[in-house]
């Protein structure tokens, strides 16, 4: 049976492309770990400033901490927001169609400015990532394929299954 997906690559496919390749590469978890630190380390800093405050009893109100943990998330989690939409228009897909056909052999794909053809032991895994899948040519190189891509549920369904069969499962990841 053949299948066949084909969309318009946008901001949101970028961002869950670059979600799964971090996961993939296991920086995710180690950019996680940092970030839980990182707040520790500021409650922790919070936690001083206000006992020095309390002492020296200086009229500052109690919600200051929870003022400074939330810009402080809000800058990090901003950072990473501004980082990926800066280098979404340099993406060699960004804004263009893309297409994909799926056999029982394996994959073509037509891409801008590149057209190939896969067998699915060059295909080293699939992940599921919120409403999209990745095919991962490598530790650093993927195929997105969204949900929205495919002309019906059954045909998604269809095409995961045929990668599960024929790659190695990576994980589900919303």
């Amino acid at each position: 049976m053949n299948y066949s997906a084909r969309y318009t690559f946008d901001r949101s496919d970028y961002f869950l492309l670059q979600r799964a390749l971090s996961l993939r590469s296991g920086w995710a978890g180690i950019k996680g770990l940092f970030f839980r630190a990182a707040l520790a380390a500021f409650g922790i800093a919070i936690g001083y400033s206000t006992a020095a405050v309390m002492r020296m009893r200086l009229p500052v109100p109690r919600w200051t901490d929870a003022l400074i943990v939330l810009v402080v998330v809000g800058v990090m989690y901003g950072c990473r927001w501004i980082a990926i939409h800066r280098a979404y228009p340099k993406f060699h897909g960004a804004g263009q169609t893309m297409s994909f056909e799926f056999t029982g052999s394996g994959i073509a794909s037509e891409l801008p400015g590149m057209k190939s053809q896969m067998e699915w032991r060059s295909i080293e895994g699939v992940m599921d990532i919120k409403d999209a899948m990745a095919l991962f040519v490598s530790r650093q190189s993927a195929f997105l394929l969204p949900r929205r891509a495919f002309s019906s549920a059954d045909d998604y369904s269809s095409v995961r299954k045929l990668a599960e069969e024929n790659t190695k499962h990576l994980g589900s990841y919303r």
